[in-house]
C-alpha cells in the first residue's frame, strides 16, 4: 500500500481505495457475506465462484506499468523438517510451485520455415528460446529427454544437423557426471547427428541468457494473474498461457520465437547408467561420434582453423588446451571385475561433492537446522580442510579430528532484510563442508562487507534443499 499511497498523492484518484489490511482487501474480492453468517462461502474461498475473484481489485495505471512493479509469484506449504536431536517438526517454508528448463537454440534459418535461407557464402542465423514445463527432477534421464525433444523439432522444421554443439554449466547430476558423459557417447545414434559436442563452463550453477529468458515467462505469468486476466494455479495452467500469449516476440528481439513443451513424466527406466570417468571435474569438452564413447580434454576450443572446420584432432592449441583422451564408457549392466577397463575407476570424482569447489573467497550456502531460517550465507577465509584435531569456533559449534571442514565468516541480514547482508567479520566460524547446498558465484561483496541476494537465488537455494 505504500506504493499506492505515492500513486495517489501523485495522481488523486478515487477510483481506488487504501487497505488497512490483508483481510480488507482479500474481502474486496470475495462476494457480500451473507446476512446470518460472519463468514464467506467456500466457493468464494476457494476462488471458484464465477462471481467473484481478483478481477474485482481494481488497480491504478502506475500500479500496472511493467517497469516499476516487482511481483514475486510464490506458494508456501507445511513440510516436515528434521531438527537436532533427529526430531521432526512441521515447518511452513516456501515451494516453487514451477520450474522451467530453458534451452537457447542457435541454427541456421529454414526457408520455408523462416522465410530466408542460410548458406555457407551468407549464413543467416536464427536464436530461438526452447522451455519445457515443469522442470522438477535434475537427472541426466530428464536432459536426455529434453534432448529428444529438440531433436524432434528440428526434425519437423527440415533443419537438417549434422554436428550439435552443446553449452552447459559443470552440473554433475544433469549434465557432467559418468550417466550424462555416457548419454553423450550414444547422442549420434540416438538423435541422427554425425557428431555432438559438450563444453562445459565452470562446475557450479551458471548465469546466462537462458535465466533472463525463463525470468521473462515467469514475471508475465506473475502480472497476466495480478491484473486477474488468467487464473495460473499448476504447470499446466502456466504452460496453456505460454503457449498461447508468449510464443511470439517483438520485431526487435533477438529472438526469433519461443517453442513450449510439457512433459508428464520421464522413462527413467533406461539401461544408461555407467561406470566411472576418471578426474571428470577437469573435462571441459567431450566430443562423440561412435556409440560407446567419448574424446574429452580439458579445455575447449573455437579459435584456430582446424576445429573450426571440424578437424578436432589436429587442433593447432594442444600445447595450451591439451590432447584429446579416448575413453570407452562402460555400462554398469554389462560390467565384470575382470573388464579391462576397470582402471577408470582411480582417480575417480564423479561422486565429489560441491564443497569441493569451495575456496578461500567462496561464499556458499549451508544447510541449516534453525526453524526459522532454512540456510545461512558465509565467507569462507580458505580452502576446506581436514581437520587433525578437535576444534571449536567462536560460536561454539566443535568438530573431531578427521572431519571435513570449511573456515569462514557468517553473513548476518540488515534491518531485519533477509536479501541484506552483512558479513560478521569479528566472528569466525567453522561449518562442515558437507552441509554446503550452493554456490553464490553470482553474488559480489562490497568493500564493507556487504552483499544482495534477490528472490530468484533464494529459489534455487530452496531447491538445491529440496533435493537434499
Amino acid at each position: 500500500m505504500q506504493f499506492r499511497k505515492r500513486l495517489l498523492s501523485r495522481e488523486g484518484s478515487s477510483e481506488v481505495k487504501l487497505y488497512e489490511s490483508l483481510s480488507e482487501l482479500v474481502d474486496d474480492t470475495l462476494c457480500t457475506r451473507s446476512a446470518n453468517t460472519h463468514q464467506h462461502k467456500i466457493s468464494c474461498l476457494d476462488r471458484l465462484c464465477s462471481e467473484c475473484g481478483v478481477c474485482k481489485f481494481s488497480m491504478l495505471p502506475g500500479e500496472l506499468d511493467e517497469s516499476d512493479v516487482q511481483i514475486s509469484w510464490e506458494r508456501y506449504e507445511y513440510k516436515n523438517v528434521k531438527v537436532k536431536g533427529d526430531k521432526m517438526i512441521r515447518k511452513l517454508v516456501l515451494k516453487l510451485e514451477v520450474s522451467l528448463h530453458v534451452t537457447i537454440l542457435h541454427r541456421h534459418s529454414v526457408l520455408e520455415y523462416d522465410g530466408k535461407d542460410s548458406t555457407a557464402e551468407e549464413p543467416n542465423i536464427v536464436t530461438e528460446q526452447f522451455f519445457l514445463i515443469p522442470d522438477q527432477k535434475h537427472d541426466h534421464h530428464y536432459t536426455h529427454y529434453v534432448q529428444n525433444l529438440v531433436s524432434e523439432y528440428l526434425k519437423s522444421i527440415n533443419c537438417e544437423i549434422s554436428v550439435m554443439h552443446e553449452f552447459t554449466d559443470g552440473c554433475s547430476s544433469q549434465y557432467k557426471s559418468r550417466h550424462c558423459m555416457g548419454d553423450v557417447s550414444y547422442s549420434c545414434s540416438d538423435f541422427g547427428y554425425a557428431k555432438i559436442l559438450r563444453n562445459y563452463f565452470e562446475t557450479s550453477h551458471a548465469r546466462g541468457p537462458q535465466d533472463a529468458a525463463g525470468g521473462f515467462i515467469k514475471k508475465q505469468a506473475d502480472l497476466a494473474v495480478i491484473r486477474g486476466t488468467h487464473v495460473i494455479q499448476s504447470s499446466s495452467d502456466l504452460f496453456d498461457y505460454a503457449q498461447s500469449n508468449l510464443s511470439t516476440t517483438a520485431d526487435s528481439s533477438k529472438c526469433s520465437r519461443r517453442i513450449f513443451r510439457y512433459v508428464d513424466s520421464v522413462n527413467r527406466d533406461r539401461d544408461r547408467n555407467f561406470l566411472p570417468v576418471k578426474e571428470n571435474r577437469k573435462i571441459h569438452q567431450v566430443r562423440s561420434f561412435d556409440d560407446g564413447e567419448i574424446f574429452v580434454r580439458k579445455l575447449s576450443c573455437y579459435s584456430c582453423q582446424s576445429c573450426i572446420v571440424g578437424n578436432y584432432s589436429t587442433c593447432m592449441n594442444d600445447a595450451q588446451l591439451g590432447t584429446y583422451n579416448k575413453i570407452k564408457m562402460v555400462k554398469e549392466s554389462e560390467h565384470n571385475d575382470s573388464d579391462a577397463d576397470s582402471n577408470n575407476d582411480e582417480g575417480v570424482d564423479d561422486e565429489t561433492n560441491i564443497c569441493d569447489f569451495v575456496s578461500n573467497g567462496t561464499i556458499f550456502a549451508v544447510k541449516a537446522d534453525d526453524t526459522d531460517c532454512p540456510y545461512y550465507i558465509l565467507r569462507a577465509s580458505k580452502d576446506p580442510i581436514i581437520l587433525r584435531k578437535t576444534a571449536t569456533d567462536k560460536w561454539g559449534a566443535s568438530y573431531h579430528q578427521g572431519n571435513k571442514v570449511i573456515h569462514g565468516y557468517y553473513f548476518n541480514t540488515i534491518d531485519n532484510n533477509p536479501f541484506k547482508l552483512k558479513l560478521l567479520k569479528r566472528i569466525p566460524a567453522i561449518v562442515p563442508a558437507l552441509s554446503v547446498i550452493y554456490i553464490c558465484s553470482e553474488v559480489d561483496i562490497d568493500d564493507n562487507g556487504l552483499i544482495n541476494l534477490n528472490e530468484s537465488l533464494h529459489g534455487r537455494i530452496l531447491r538445491c534443499l529440496d533435493h537434499e
